[in-house]
């Protein structure tokens, strides 16, 4: 803690202090918590007026410290020379006091609290007014609903230069502005509100812009409603999750008119988009992030997509692409990301679609009616070391592909339906520790199960709709446990709730498990499914089933159980 070496005379020389060397004021108190969030580390208690003292104050920074609910001070709008405020993270709770609005000269003022929004509120920001030279602000999660004026605030700061409204309950979005005054703003951030409207024409006038995020909220709006012509500086443009609508090709020629497009990042997951990706987006070579996932489009991956060099994340999951996935992907050898899931691909995917792609770690892929194959040579050793796999109705079997073993650093493996009819590899186990998802269900893998494994915290396994065989694993951590529909025999053993004292959901109908039901499980206080039908269980069921208040799912039927539940449970 910064305290701690605030012993001696000189103040000059603790640490969190700077003074001006030649008049030895203090000019910069940086107490902001690096530690661990609201940890043993933070500053707390009451914020005293003697640091009004500092005269010549031009930096405060009391950010992700634990001020336990007190309110923002209010004779902090007393620093006359204040030109950086940061009490951003300080757990500080109550009606942002309008005094700040005193401090003409500050320059970067952050009152953000997204890890508890709502803890700060604004009745209303016409006490913005006073701050002239502001250019940077962060309200992001500092309830701002009574203010249905806030944009008229901040439009009288023309030297402002971000603006971060994220997640901070505005609902309404002014259709005009008679006079925009937003001349130098490069970041707007209006993530995570209440808009139900569509997008008003003046935000396109805003020609400087770099960085636009109006994700997650609720607007409404054609795609042809958006004029970017004017916006050849703009790097991000975050629209996901909205209901934007309309031809997607629009967009991408609307964004491509510019030159020499400085687009970087182009995301608008979850929308209503349909047609199909132009040509055009092969213009905007500076992209490195293209997300449309979870939308309506149609049609190929354009080949100008090759022409993408610094793309490092493409996202078409979740949409109806289709036709053949063009081997020139293999040539975007920055890419990281490769998500094309839950599309209606076909053909066949070989190792001249990954091979180049040494710098892969997240690569998923999918149709369920199985038209594409996988056609990658049996002695293949990738250059590339993922971390995720997300493979599902694709045949990829019968045998479990070799080159997975060279993938060392996975923690996110899902076959789902790819046909492998094969022993479960003592390679794939010896991955758990490092696993928080592995689904290998719906196919032919056989083979004894370990009795222990140790996996990730609150990891998920499902191997249900297998030829597994084996005793009641006890694998430690998990929080799902899916085995259901495979061939495993005997009892559940006594000690479960103090091995997987983690587990949330266990599915294991559909096996010749045996013996009474533990009574361990009913102990078992996180459990919220539960699903042992169409075993060989026998003998009374256990009594005492109030620890298991919070289960809402208990299916034990198709067994030689005797017994009712009592009425808590019933």
């Amino acid at each position: 803690m910064k305290l701690f070496s605030w012993v001696g005379d000189d103040c000059c020389s603790w640490k969190g202090i700077s003074c001006n060397k030649q008049t030895g004021n203090v000019e910069m108190l940086d107490l902001k918590n690096n530690g661990d969030v609201y940890g043993t580390s933070c500053l707390g208690g009451e914020i005293s007026s003697s640091l009004l003292d500092l005269k010549h104050l031009s930096y405060l920074d009391l950010s992700m410290n634990n001020f336990r609910k007190i309110p923002i001070p209010t004779f902090l709008g007393s620093f006359k020379k204040l030109n950086y405020l940061n009490l951003s993270q300080a757990s500080f709770s109550a009606m942002v006091p309008p005094h700040l609005g005193n401090l003409s000269n500050l320059h970067y003022l952050d009152l953000s609290a997204y890890l508890n929004p709502g803890s700060n509120w604004v009745s209303e920001l016409s006490w913005l007014s006073g701050l002239t030279s502001l250019k940077y602000l962060n309200l992001e999660g500092v309830n701002l609903s009574e203010s249905t004026t806030w944009l008229q605030a901040v439009n009288i700061i023309p030297s402002l230069s971000e603006l971060h409204l994220a997640d901070s309950e505005l609902h309404k979005f002014p259709p005009f502005v008679p006079n925009l005054n937003l001349t130098s703003l490069l970041v707007l951030d209006l993530s995570f509100n209440k808009f139900n409207s569509t997008l008003p024409q003046w935000l396109f006038n805003i020609s400087t812009l770099v960085n636009i995020d109006l994700s997650a909220n609720f607007f409404g709006v054609p795609i042809g409603h958006f004029k970017f012509g004017n916006h050849c500086n703009l790097q991000i443009l975050d629209l996901s999750v909205n209901k934007i609508s309309g031809e997607v090709s629009d967009l991408i020629k609307g964004l491509s008119r510019c030159n020499n497009s400085s687009l970087k990042e182009l995301r608008l997951r979850n929308n209503e988009l349909s047609g199909q990706l132009p040509n055009s987006l092969g213009r905007l070579k500076r992209l490195r992030s293209l997300v449309f996932k979870g939308n309506l489009i149609s049609g190929p991956v354009p080949k100008a997509v090759e022409k993408l060099f610094l793309l490092k994340e493409l996202d078409l999951s979740y949409n109806k692409m289709n036709g053949s996935i063009p081997a020139s992907l293999g040539k975007l050898m920055e890419l990281t990301h490769l998500e094309l899931y839950q599309n209606s691909w076909e053909g066949v995917l070989s190792q001249n679609h990954l091979e180049g792609l040494k710098k892969l770690k997240y690569f998923s892929v999918s149709f369920s009616f199985k038209t594409l194959v996988f056609y990658l040579k049996h002695e293949w050793i990738p250059l590339f070391s993922l971390k995720s796999i997300y493979i599902s109705d694709c045949p990829l079997g019968p045998k479990f592909p070799l080159w997975l073993r060279t993938q060392r650093e996975l923690s996110f493996i899902s076959l789902i339906n790819v046909s492998i009819a094969d022993t479960m590899p003592d390679w794939l186990w010896k991955l758990s520790p490092q696993l928080d998802w592995f689904d290998l269900s719906h196919n032919q893998v056989h083979g004894l199960i370990p009795n222990t494994l140790e996996f990730s915290p609150f990891a998920l396994v499902d191997l249900s709709f297998n030829w597994l065989e084996g005793q009641f694993p006890l694998w430690h951590n998990l929080s799902v446990l899916h085995l259901g529909n495979n061939s495993l025999s005997g009892p559940i053993p006594e000690k479960i709730n103090i091995e997987m004292p983690n587990l949330r959901a266990l599915y294991l109908f559909e096996n010749f498990l045996s013996g009474n039901i533990s009574s361990s499980i009913v102990e078992m206080k996180n459990l919220e499914a539960i699903d042992l039908s169409n075993n060989l269980f026998s003998g009374e069921l256990p009594r005492n089933w109030t620890n298991m208040q919070q289960t809402g799912i208990i299916d034990l039927s198709n067994n030689n159980l005797v017994g009712k539940f009592p009425s808590l449970i019933a």
